[in-house]
């Protein structure tokens, strides 16, 4: 048991609680800072670029796991296991990640499972899109060329696009 042989004094007191409210200001407002989310604009996303020939693709990743063609859309579709990617005029102009095919990413600071809106992102020109039945958005940001996909109010996707050819944004896929 611990005795005291004298009671403490104000000042004692005031001293101490000046010290853990210091304390606790400290680890909440480390704890509630908003994670840093980089603005510079992307024009890669798993070693591949946008503007990158099918050629420079196939050097860097290999033979891709599936290859479709839109003929109405002009557009190649290449999947592999990290990334998905779109070339119009056999040019990349998206490289996109689902997070629940392809696993955990960082682009640009945000991370699949972030809470939508991602902030630091909040002010920048942005385009929404969502999906017929409103349960997906894809939040489209030109100016950086990165796009979000997400899914009840969280980050389930996300990439970076060309915005010449996405000159209307991103479409979720229905």
């Amino acid at each position: 048991m611990l005795q005291v042989s004298k009671a403490p004094t104000s000042e004692g007191v005031q001293l101490a609680m000046m010290v853990c409210e210091e304390k606790f200001d400290k680890l909440t407002s480390e704890s509630k800072s908003p994670k840093k989310v980089a603005t510079s604009a992307l024009d890669s996303l798993a070693g591949v670029n946008l503007g990158d020939s099918i050629k420079d693709v196939y050097y860097k990743l290999g033979v891709p796991e599936n290859k479709s063609v839109d003929s109405k859309r002009e557009v190649t579709t290449l999947v592999y296991p990290k990334v998905v990617l779109y070339l119009h005029d056999e040019k990349v102009v998206f490289i996109g990640h689902a997070c629940i095919l392809h696993g955990p990413i960082e682009l640009n600071g945000v991370q699949c499972d972030d809470p939508i809106p991602v902030l630091g992102l909040e002010k920048l020109e942005r385009q929404l899109s969502s999906s017929d039945d409103g349960r997906r958005r894809v939040y489209s940001y030109p100016n950086i060329r990165m796009f979000i996909d997400s899914e009840k109010a969280k980050v389930t996707g996300m990439g970076v696009y060309d915005p010449s050819y996405f000159s209307k944004g991103l479409k979720p896929a229905q």
